[in-house]
């Protein structure tokens, strides 16, 4: 097993402690990954990741710094972007969700583009989407055809646009 790769990391399922340029597999991971992810099925940075993943299934990481682009994107926190197909998930956020689904579990600050846009914590910044969602304090927009707005919402409910300060 290595413990560091520099350069390119080629496998089958990798699992490489620190990596530091490409890593490309069916599945690859590591607990700090600088650099490309390059999954079929899965990627994954157990701590910290730093660049782009690419999966048309999945990618994870604990805390995201850069983009993370598949069919299912998950990060403790994101700071970035994630682009997925299927769902975009992360505990706070900051930045841009684009997807089909698109939650955080605490706190967004940015922008959420989506069929269904939701902010289980306070969202700063816009969601635009069929249904948008906000829990927590609202401060910024809601374009869409029901939007449900936290305790400051202008409307707890609406259709068509609705924002909180």
């Amino acid at each position: 097993d290595l413990d560091k790769v520099v350069g390119l990391n080629l496998s089958i399922s990798g699992d490489t402690p620190e990596v530091y340029g490409v890593q490309m597999g069916f599945q690859g991971g590591g607990n700090k990954v600088a650099g490309v992810q390059m999954g079929l099925i899965y990627n994954y940075a157990l701590d910290a990741f730093y660049g782009l993943q690419t999966s048309p299934a999945r990618n994870f990481a604990d805390t995201q710094y850069g983009i993370q682009f598949g069919g299912w994107n998950v990060a403790n926190d994101m700071w970035g972007a994630q682009v997925g197909w299927l769902r975009n998930q992360a505990g706070s956020g900051l930045g841009l969700m684009l997807g089909t689904i698109n939650v955080s579990e605490a706190r967004m600050r940015g922008i959420q583009i989506g069929f269904l846009n939701k902010s289980a914590g306070d969202m700063s910044g816009l969601q635009i989407g069929a249904v948008n969602i906000c829990r927590g304090t609202l401060k910024g927009l809601q374009i869409g055809l029901a939007n449900l707005a936290g305790p400051n919402g202008l409307l707890p409910f609406s259709i068509g646009l609705n924002a909180g300060f």
